[in-house]
């Protein structure tokens, strides 16, 4: 005797094998799944929910449905290479990022923040007499000239001086390379300041610089919180507002860059 190849099913039942290929009993719930059980008898588990997963509950026992643990979801699409990272807090969402690993293990991110700009022409008696210049001082100077800005916070040119802007709280690298012109190695004293909002990193030069030319850099690794900024200045003093800041587009020799470390 031939036994059926489908039963339809519309309300709540049990389904009963008599063993002969016919199958008893009351009709089940429309999309329950139907599990073996003991004496040849078929039972239902209960409909679950959407996005629920099937699951064994070990021997002797029917399986249920319950929801996904550990699965993950993501985008539609995403970018060839991009590091992946979490989206909110439940544990199961991804989204795509600007991080990129190539497939020789370089790796790169358009959105980290780093910044170089250059002086591009020579701002002229701009201290000597221990004025303060910054550099990208649109009120006294000239703007700074920008070889590249990545994500966009660093401002070339202002009132009151080129300004970095830190658009997340971490540690920040600053370099600072300045060209005075000028200068009398008898009385004149130079220094530079990187000057942050939590503090000012002051380089001192030497008490008697040779007369003319004088290059100086530094550098620092810093703190920064949100929105913290950072300007550069050049102060040379005991004499009058006779020094130059020296600037060349061709062959740059003050320039500040600065770069979102970690």
């Amino acid at each position: 005797m031939a036994i059926q190849n489908s039963i339809d099913l519309t309300a709540t039942g049990v389904v009963t094998h008599d063993g002969s290929g016919v199958f008893t009993g009351s009709a089940l719930t429309q999309y329950t799944t139907l599990v073996g059980g003991a004496s040849n008898t078929i039972s239902s588990v209960a409909v679950g929910t959407s996005g629920q997963v099937l699951t064994s509950n070990g021997a002797g026992a029917n399986p249920s449905y319950q929801d996904a643990s550990g699965g993950v979801s993501g985008p539609v699409s995403s970018t060839d290479n991009a590091l992946s990272r979490w989206d909110g807090t439940g544990g199961d969402t991804l989204q795509d990022s600007t991080v990129i690993v190539t497939d020789n293990g370089e790796m790169t991110n358009a959105s980290q923040p780093a910044f170089c700009a250059y002086q591009g022409t020579t701002d002229n008696n701009e201290t000597g007499d221990g004025t303060a210049f910054f550099l990208g001082d649109t009120d006294v100077g000239t703007t700074l000239t920008e070889r590249f800005d990545q994500n966009a916070d660093f401002t070339p040119g202002a009132s009151g001086g080129a300004v970095f802007t830190a658009p997340v709280t971490g540690r920040c690298q600053f370099n600072m390379f300045v060209l005075v012109q000028g200068m009398n190695g008898s009385t004149h004293s130079p220094a530079m300041d990187i000057v942050t909002s939590n503090v000012t990193y002051t380089y001192g030069a030497s008490a008697s610089p040779p007369s003319g030319n004088y290059a100086m850099s530094t550098s620092v690794l810093t703190d920064m919180d949100s929105a913290d900024t950072a300007k550069f200045s050049v102060t040379v003093s005991s004499s009058t507002k006779v020094v130059d800041i020296f600037g060349d587009a061709s062959k740059p020799r003050t320039v500040v860059s600065g770069f979102l470390a970690c």
